[in-house]
Formats: C-alpha cells, structure tokens, sequence
C-alpha cells in the first residue's frame, strides 16, 4: 500500500486497487500507533465510490481535527487477505 509519509488535518486518503474479490465486505482501517507499539482503530473505511466487483473501487477518508498527533497505519481486508501501509504522521 502506498500512503504519503505524512498527513494533516484537512488531507484526504485515498486507497485503489485493481479489484475486489469480497464486494462490499472489503475494508480498509486505519490504526494509531502507540510509542509501546500497540495500535488504536481510528477509522474503518467502505468503498466510498465506484462499483463492489468492478475496476478499481476507492475508499476514501478525510483527516480531520479528532486524528491526534502521531504515527498511523492502515490496514486493507479483502476475505482472508491482508495489505498493510507503512507508518505514516498525521498532524
């Protein structure tokens, strides 16, 4: 997954890929880091347009004032498959 290295309030967050194999059911989530390594689920993202089976759906988010300072992660979900981001900073 290719995410920015850093963020701030206002930005938006886009994720594509070619297809999906679950429809509605894939999910993106985008997790806070804790500087002891546990991670906080801020977010959980559906397709925000284009067609469940279809050519390159999106999942889009805004970030806004509620994401605190820090390092964040995001993590893709289509069936038994998982795709992670690198950290990245918001505000």
């Amino acid at each position: 997954m290719l995410v920015k290295d850093s963020y701030e309030s206002g930005d938006r967050f886009y994720y594509t890929q070619d297809t999906v194999k679950t429809d509605d059911k894939a999910i993106l989530k985008i997790y806070k880091v804790h500087t002891d390594g546990s991670m906080h689920r801020y977010k959980t993202i559906y397709l925000s347009f284009g067609e469940p089976g279809h050519l390159y759906p999106v999942w889009a988010t805004e970030f806004t004032d509620v994401y605190t300072s820090g390092k964040y992660v995001s993590v893709f979900r289509d069936g038994s498959k998982f795709k992670y981001s690198k950290q990245f900073q918001v505000n």
